[in-house]
This record gives C-alpha cells, sequence and structure tokens, in this order.
C-alpha cells in the first residue's frame, strides 16, 4: 500500500462504486478462492449480499400508477454493512431505533483504543478477544465514574467496534456514546459533567490488558508484551474525550451516529481510480489533511 499526502481539497474524478471493484475481472472470486480457509462466514455473507444489492434475486415491489397506467419495480436493498449503498440507510434506521433506546440526558462521544503492538496479536486471536475488548472499555467508563462519583453507578453505553481505520488498515478502536453520570443501586441518575479523560486512560489499560491476559494463550511471549505494555504506556491508553463530542439531546445522537460511530467501510465518492488491478482512493486524517491511497 502506498500513501502519499496532498493538502488541497480532493474531490473524485471517477464514478465507480464498491460493487464494481468486486465484480471487475471476476475480483470477489478470486479473492474469495485465494484466501479459503481464512475469510471468515460472515464477511462472505456480507460481500454476497452487497454483490446482489438490487439485482431481483432477493425480491422486489411492483408499484401501479392508476392515472398513467405505468408499473415500476422497485428491487430490494442488502441491508449490508459493506454496501455503499445499503450502509447509509441502516445507519439511518440504527440511529432511529437507538435515540428510542437511548436515557434523555447529556451523552459524551468516547473514543478508545490500544497501541499498535497488540493490533496483530487482536487480528490473530479476534473471536477471542474483540467481544473482550469491547467489555472492558465498558468497565473502564463504570469504574472511573464510580470512582469519581464516590458510589457504585452504571453508566449508559454503547459501544460500535471499528476495526479499521480511514485508511482501511486494521487498526481496532472502539466508538462509545455514554452517559454523563451514571445509576446508583436504586436507579437514580447521578450526572457528572466532567468526565477525567487522564483517570480514565489508566483504567482503560488496566482492564484491556488484564482482560487479554485471561484469554490469550498462555505464553511467555503474551506474559512479556501485557507486562511490557504496563511499562512502555505509563500514562494508560488512548482515550479521546474532547468537551466538544457533549451531546445534550437524543435528537442530535442521529448526527454523531452517522458520522462517527456507524457508517460504510467506505464510501463510493472516496474513490478515485481503479486500473483494473489498483484502487486509489483518498481519506481526511484528524488533521484534516487529504491522504490518497494506492493498494
Amino acid at each position: 500500500m502506498q500513501d502519499g499526502m496532498v493538502v488541497q481539497d480532493f474531490k473524485s474524478t471517477v464514478d465507480l462504486t464498491v460493487r464494481d471493484i468486486f465484480l471487475d475481472n471476476h475480483n470477489w472470486d478470486v479473492f474469495r478462492f485465494q484466501h479459503r480457509g481464512v475469510i471468515r462466514q460472515v464477511e462472505v455473507d456480507e460481500v454476497e449480499k452487497m454483490l446482489h444489492c438490487k439485482d431481483g434475486s432477493r425480491g422486489f415491489f411492483i408499484y401501479y400508477c392508476p392515472v398513467c397506467k405505468e408499473p415500476r419495480i422497485v428491487y430490494f436493498g442488502c441491508n449490508s454493512r459493506l454496501c455503499s449503498c445499503c450502509g447509509k440507510s441502516y445507519t439511518d434506521k440504527w440511529s432511529r431505533s437507538l435515540k428510542n433506546a437511548l436515557f434523555d440526558v447529556p451523552h459524551r462521544h468516547i473514543v478508545m483504543s490500544v497501541p499498535r503492538e497488540l493490533w496483530v496479536v487482536m487480528k490473530r486471536f479476534r473471536r477471542r478477544v474483540l467481544k473482550v475488548y469491547m467489555d472492558a472499555a465498558i468497565i473502564a467508563i463504570n469504574d472511573t465514574l464510580s470512582y469519581f462519583l464516590r458510589k457504585d453507578v452504571m453508566a449508559g453505553v454503547v459501544v460500535v467496534l471499528h476495526p479499521f481505520s480511514r485508511d482501511l488498515g486494521f487498526k481496532p478502536h472502539l466508538h462509545i456514546l455514554v452517559t454523563e453520570g451514571g445509576f446508583d443501586r436504586k436507579g437514580r441518575f447521578v450526572s457528572k459533567s466532567f468526565i477525567p479523560a487522564r483517570a480514565m486512560r489508566k483504567t482503560w489499560q488496566y482492564q484491556v490488558l488484564t482482560s487479554f491476559k485471561k484469554v490469550l494463550p498462555k505464553t511467555p511471549s503474551v506474559a512479556r508484551l501485557i507486562n511490557g505494555l504496563f511499562k512502555r504506556y505509563p500514562e494508560g491508553f488512548y482515550v479521546y474525550l474532547p468537551k466538544e463530542s457533549r451531546v445534550t439531546s437524543k435528537r442530535l445522537i442521529g448526527r454523531y451516529v452517522a458520522r462517527y460511530v456507524r457508517h460504510p467501510a467506505i464510501a463510493n465518492t472516496r474513490i478515485s481510480g481503479y486500473d483494473g488491478k489498483t484502487v486509489t482512493f483518498w481519506y481526511r486524517d484528524n488533521d484534516e489533511m487529504v491522504h490518497v491511497v494506492s493498494m
């Protein structure tokens, strides 16, 4: 993968879709054959749904106009999160259902991740650690809030795992919506508008490393890795909790869900080139710099 950086605004000049690239020259069939035994069934299912999106095989509605006597066929979408067409619709539906389930209190949007030294281990043992990864974040949040509120509380937390970063590399991180405070044992909500990110970093580090240690192979190399990460990162692991991430009402949750929390892996508008072998796309980093990647 080659990564070049440009500073000017960048617009896609090609009319391509993710589906087009998968179908071209049997790219998906070749990839699936070459990675048989490695590729997961859930990945196969999501791709297959995307490839058959709105092609009639999934069903359709027929509408008939009694005035002009013209029928119109509307094919069903795939509802795959991989699909750049249906992914936005899927996100919107999820956002609406989420708003109905949330507590009507201020929330914060948090991003939590671990150092790159763990990425390879997480990819190899993803079935063991990814659920543990998400659970550790919830425990870290509840422990931090309980400590500073001086009572046991349970926050309202929505955790979404992003296995990939904007450059599509495997960099698992968590996007989290959390209440500003928590519920005590009597069900009363105790507010905590200031959430101490520094304390949460160390709690997050402790929870995720001790949880990983329980589920990963009991080998000397894993033990050295876990112990080394405690020493190498004395300030804890990454927790991004800016003041501007505050969401004051359920009405605004949809914006955060669509933009930050749950969205397709890549939009068609980010694809800038394809020559039959190499795909070029762009992404904007946290510093608003635009990167162009060929892979």
